[in-house]
């Protein structure tokens, strides 16, 4: 077999011709390499010469060098990722069902429906929020991981009122962190690296014993370890914390300013003065003539046209909310809005939303006032810019959400008008609660009393008022003044003794005063009487009394039929004698004064 090249110093050709003898040269100087599939010493392929130690000429020569270690193999690849740790426990969720906290008391067992795949177990302690006011504290009794159905034993509940949305958790304090997932298996080994080559082998010994064996070549290094597998995910954060509190309701609107008054009219002119009439003639001496009647008075001046009337000021109102065009009233509206659950204007709505903050209260919420309102509540919405679109709902059922806005269930009462446009700005106010009055009696315009326990009332029949005059048949008491603008007439007037003014007293035809001989009368300040006066009885006047005639120069003006008396004055220890003084003429009197003054003697025997 012809070898392929061969980089001897003895041999210089590339094809060495068969049954030629090469000298493969000697320990001082060794060949390089060889390259061929085989040699042949003597007949005999090398590889055979070095598995039986071969034969030396007198002995086995000494053993070759080591061969030099082969190259390491390359690196393996590397191994698979590990699986994923195991998740942590999950007990954050909501419920939807319904609890009334005004009745819901320690001791009771509740059931709900929360998400399903959580890691509720028995005494859990567990916390039911609607918000920071209002929730529920207890032991889970049972879970059912696949349904979701929970059973609770209540510890502790705080709040008011039905609610029906919850966020549930795990009760106490926020949960720390969850353990952290197992490690993933590791990944497999990576393949073993390629051998490296062997070495070459080591040049004939000489004849001789036995050589060593050569070592072998070093092994290839291993493939490198497949890297570790990822750890497993984190176990699921504690609880969040509850809500703050809500804020303070905003204070109410200012009223509508009114409309400007009109202007007065002017005032129409005066009429002229009348003429005046013409004086009496002139009666005979001592009598005047008689007055001359007085003119005509003047026509009235026309009146003034009146000022055209001032615009008219706002309807009072609760608060104002701008129109959302929408009919899906399970969501909040939005701030400043309302909705309701109606295509059109024409069409009844059966739900409203209206949202905590309405347009025009700077952005405070009212919605502990909403909250408040209650069932059979009316409320009038009416279009602040045309007031013929109005509509008042009563309400039927309160869905109260706390979450921005407030939902209710009505029944349309009356509406009118067109549809508006979205973001027109209506009034929303509460206008009470109808109920229903009981009534007896069938009095025309009969005024309506209370029996005392409402709903029943009467219609009395001894009562009633058509609008001009009020009717009483029976007595009336007043406790506090009365005031009358217009004239009283009564058929008797008896002023009671407690009473000690009376400014002014009109009476047409008789009066009376006093019923009996004992009682009396007083009067402060003076007392003019036209006609006569008859006095049955003593009249007593402490004081001077002047007789004047105002109206007959001639006639008397004190007659007295019968006799008279008059008599001495005493004031105390003080004694003075009585008299009586004729102007022009004297004074009658007793002698003992004609030193005082002129007496008209009448004798001793006077007085």
């Amino acid at each position: 077999m012809a070898l392929q090249k061969i980089n001897w110093t003895q041999v210089d050709t590339e094809n060495v011709p068969s049954g030629s003898i090469i000298d493969l040269g000697s320990i001082e100087t060794p060949l390089h390499a060889v390259y061929a599939e085989n040699l042949y010493l003597s007949g005999t392929s090398l590889s055979d010469l070095i598995a039986t130690g071969g034969t030396g000429g007198g002995g086995m020569g000494p053993a070759g060098s080591s061969g030099t270690s082969g190259t390491s193999g390359a690196s393996g690849s590397s191994g698979t990722s590990g699986s994923s740790g195991n998740s942590g426990d999950r007990f954050k969720t909501e419920s939807s069902d319904t609890f009334n906290l005004s009745t819901l008391t320690s001791g009771q067992t509740i059931s709900l429906n929360v998400g399903i795949g959580l890691s509720y177990i028995v005494a859990h302690k567990i916390l039911i929020a609607f918000n920071r006011t209002n929730y529920i504290d207890g032991d889970v009794i049972t879970y059912d991981d696949l349904t979701g159905a929970l059973s609770v034993y209540v510890t502790n509940v705080v709040g008011s009122n039905s609610r029906s949305f919850w966020e549930v958790n795990l009760g106490g304090a926020a949960g720390g962190d969850g353990s952290s997932g197992t490690s993933g298996s590791s990944g497999t080994s990576g393949s073993s690296g390629l051998s490296g080559t062997s070495g070459s082998s080591g040049t004939s010994g000489s004849d001789g014993s036995s050589g060593t064996s050569g070592s072998s070549g070093s092994t290839g290094t291993s493939g490198t370890s497949g890297s570790s597998g990822e750890s497993g995910t984190s176990g699921s954060d504690g609880s969040s914390g509850t809500s703050g509190t809500s804020g303070t309701s905003g204070s109410d609107g200012t009223s509508g300013t009114s409309g400007e008054s009109g202007t007065s009219g002017s005032s129409g002119t005066s009429g002229s003065d009348g003429s005046s009439g013409t004086s009496g003639t002139s009666g005979i001496d001592g009598t005047s003539g008689s007055d001359g009647s007085s003119g005509t008075s003047g026509s009235s001046g026309t009146a003034g046209t009146s000022g055209t009337s001032g615009t008219s000021g706002q309807e009072g109102h609760f608060a104002k909310w701008k129109f959302k065009a929408t009919t899906d009233t399970s969501v909040n509206p939005g701030n400043n809005y309302f909705a309701m659950n109606a295509g059109s204007w024409g069409s009844s709505p059966t739900e409203i939303v209206i949202n905590d903050r309405p347009e025009d209260l700077n952005g405070a919420s009212i919605g502990a006032y909403l909250d408040s309102i209650q069932v059979g509540t009316v409320l009038k919405v009416v279009n602040l810019n045309d007031a013929t679109t109005y509509k008042f709902l009563q309400i039927t059922q309160v869905t109260p959400y706390e979450f921005g806005f407030e939902k209710f269930t009505v029944v349309q009462l009356t509406s009118n008008g067109v549809d508006p446009n979205d973001g027109d700005l209506f009034t929303i106010t509460p206008i009470g609660i109808p109920g229903s009055l009981t009534l007896s009696g069938d009095t025309d315009n009969g005024i309506i009393t209370l029996n005392g326990v409402k709903p029943y009332a009467t219609v009395e029949s001894n009562m009633s008022f058509d609008g001009d005059n009020l009717n009483v048949t029976g007595s009336a008491f007043i406790s506090n003044n009365l005031t009358v603008d217009g004239t009283i007439t009564a058929k008797q007037l008896i002023i009671s003794s407690s009473v000690t003014n009376m400014t002014t007293q009109y009476a047409s035809g008789s009066t009376s005063f006093g019923d009996t001989q004992d009682d009396t009368h007083n009067f402060t300040g003076s007392i003019y009487t036209t006609g006569s006066m008859v006095i049955k009885g003593d009249l007593r006047v402490e004081g001077t009394t002047t007789l004047v005639q105002m109206n007959d120069i001639d006639a008397d003006s004190l007659i007295i039929s019968g006799a008279m008396s008059i008599l001495k004055n005493q004031i105390g220890q003080q004694i003075k004698s009585a008299s009586m003084t004729i102007q022009n003429l004297g004074t009658l009197g007793d002698r003992s004064n004609m030193s005082t003054f002129t007496v008209i003697d009448c004798g001793d025997g006077f007085f």
